[in-house]
């Protein structure tokens, strides 16, 4: 009684495979839950950092640098395909910052944490998609700086309402130099 595939009109074929095509190039990130006993902001639901386009979450939270470590780790502990570390973990990989990374579903989840105060920490969480393979990073526009400036850091944001761009040079010149430029 029904349509065999085969049947269908082309163009119905195409725009259901189109359909799917979307559908899996918009697939949701994977459940990146705040730690326990944290409080948590938007930092930024779309910025983009070294070419790459990412939400950025801040938290606060009574739980120590250790506490919030350990509980990623036991959260990430299976692998999401087998093979692949469940989480890598950098204790102090860019001291006093501990980072946590997870791969799964085709994004990158990532942690970065500290010491905040006499017990608790204060961090990040950031979701990014990953890039197609051979896909390089998207260039940034970069504004003028004077001759042999170095780009240090360029991050683009693109919030309702909050559109910004902050790029970070070094170079020989003076403060002053690098203003009246």
């Amino acid at each position: 009684m029904g349509r065999r595939w085969s049947n269908l009109p082309r163009c119905l074929f195409v725009a259901m495979s189109a359909w799917a095509v979307t559908t899996a190039a918009l697939a949701r990130p994977p459940d990146f839950p705040s730690p326990r006993h944290a409080s948590v902001s938007h930092v930024s639901h779309s910025m983009t950092i070294l070419g790459r386009n990412m939400a950025v979450r801040a938290f606060v939270s009574e739980d120590s640098v250790e506490e919030v470590v350990e509980f990623y780790q036991e959260l990430w502990q299976d692998p999401p395909v087998p093979g692949a570390p469940g989480v890598a973990y950098e204790p102090e990989a860019i001291a006093p910052w501990h980072l946590l990374t997870r791969v799964e579903d085709g994004y990158v989840l990532t942690v970065q944490v500290k010491p905040e105060g006499p017990n608790g920490s204060r961090g990040y969480l950031a979701t990014g998609r990953l890039p197609e393979p051979g896909e390089p990073p998207a260039a940034a526009p970069v504004p003028p700086s004077l001759r042999g400036s170095e780009v240090l850091s360029n991050v683009m944001s693109d919030d309702a309402g909050k559109d910004g761009q902050t790029v970070m040079f070094a170079n020989e010149y003076s403060v002053d130099s690098n203003v009246n430029f």
